[in-house]
């Protein structure tokens, strides 16, 4: 189970750059070897890693308990849990899509209209509901 106390959303990282010094050659080898291979580490399994290695599970679970983890099991899963974060940060979410799409379309000129045109103003009636309610409430401070 993922420990956010100890480390954040980031554990794996923390750990790797914490006690990455420990690892003798071959564990650094398995290590990376696993980090370039974390798309596919959900189907590997400790035996095909070690055989790969021509070593013993136990090696790659030593591995583990000196990066700071109780084990392979859980170093996996901090490689899945990263790994979809990862990705996450990465996709476009249809509000930012909306976003970009709005601000192709903004006319300069016509923005520089509006925006004097509210500044000249005399009164400004503004609606709103739920989360934009606090905006105008700040902005009341300001005019």
């Amino acid at each position: 189970m993922i420990n956010f106390d100890k480390g954040g959303i980031f554990l794996l990282y923390k750990m790797l750059e914490k006690n990455r010094k420990l690892l003798n050659e071959n564990e650094e080898k398995i290590l990376s070897y696993l980090l370039e291979n974390k798309q596919q580490i959900n189907d590997l399994t400790i035996r095909e890693i070690a055989n790969k290695f021509f070593t013993v599970p136990n090696t790659i679970v030593r591995m583990c308990k000196k990066l700071g983890f109780t084990g392979f099991q859980q170093f996996k899963e901090e490689v899945i849990f990263t790994l979809k974060v990862e990705q996450s940060l990465g996709e476009i979410s249809p509000l930012d899509d909306v976003i970009v799409k709005t601000k192709q379309l903004l006319n300069p000129e016509v923005l520089n209209e509006i925006i004097e045109s509210i500044y000249n103003a005399r009164n400004i009636l503004y609606l709103c509901a739920n989360s934009c309610l606090f905006f105008f409430v700040s902005l009341k401070r300001y005019c």
